[in-house]
């Protein structure tokens, strides 16, 4: 059973002067426990879509499904991790974390006793008293995805959450999530503009169309690449391929606007 669903989702924004059709007619599942990325040309609508899902905008026609139940509002059930950490730089990184538990209403002993739990798999249980200018961009990232996890939420919306990092650090936190969602069974929805990265951490693609964006194809990740880890996958043999395939696509319909 889906534990997302997009039905004939669209979306207008109205000026004084003209109406803009962002999306149109999006409709799609996304099962517990899979990881799906959305990529598409500049511009035509990614980032709409995560904000539709996480109830900050509201859909101009059609409906979103959370586990059966439409969501018309900010949900707590979903967690958004962002492009940047958006750390209070005045709090501790344990503040910055307790706040996720506060704003849900969730905080108490057990799930304080979580959260430090899995600051500890990111490699910073030694780290919670600092403050979050001592500590690294990837560090910083990964310091959000635990208060994006802090309240168990079942779904995860990932906003391009590796793009501010340099090459190395983004291979390296690809991979730690990736492990992380995979062991605590997460849902998760990434918005990316990084092809590779999108075949490496991902179930399935969607591919996007131009403004307005519309499901163009979806490519179902292999088993050989979905068995490994993103840096294990981006070795393979057939990872390549795959990428010449999707970025042949892409090419085509960013030409379509030049």
């Amino acid at each position: 059973m889906a534990l997302l669903s997009l039905r004939n989702v669209a979306k207008h924004f109205f000026s004084q002067e003209n109406v803009l059709e962002a999306i149109r007619n999006i409709s799609l599942e996304v099962d517990a426990g899979e990881f799906v990325s959305i990529i598409g040309p500049s511009g035509c609508g990614k980032t709409t879509i995560l904000s539709i899902v996480a109830g900050l905008l509201e859909q101009s026609e059609g409906e979103i499904l959370l586990q059966d139940t439409p969501i018309t509002n900010a949900n707590t059930d979903v967690g958004y991790m962002l492009q940047q950490d958006y750390l209070f730089p005045w709090l501790t990184i344990g503040q910055n974390i307790d706040i996720a538990l506060t704003i849900t209403k969730k905080k108490n002993k057990p799930n304080q006793a979580y959260t430090r739990e899995l600051l500890d798999q990111m490699g910073l249980a030694d780290r919670e008293h600092d403050m979050p200018s001592a500590l690294s961009g990837g560090m910083k990232q990964r310091v959000a995805l635990v208060r994006t996890l802090a309240a168990k939420p079942s779904l995860l919306l990932l906003d391009e959450p590796f793009s501010a990092l340099d090459f190395q650090t983004k291979l390296k936190l690809e991979d730690l999530i990736h492990e992380t969602l995979k062991e605590k069974r997460k849902t998760a929805l990434l918005v990316t503009h990084d092809i590779s990265e999108a075949i490496a951490m991902s179930d399935r693609i969607i591919l996007l169309t131009n403004r307005p964006a519309m499901i163009n194809k979806t490519f179902i990740v292999p088993e050989e690449l979905k068995a490994l880890s993103p840096l294990d996958a981006r070795q393979h043999p057939t990872f390549q391929d795959w990428f010449q395939l999707i970025w042949k696509e892409l090419e085509h319909l960013e030409s379509e606007v030049k």
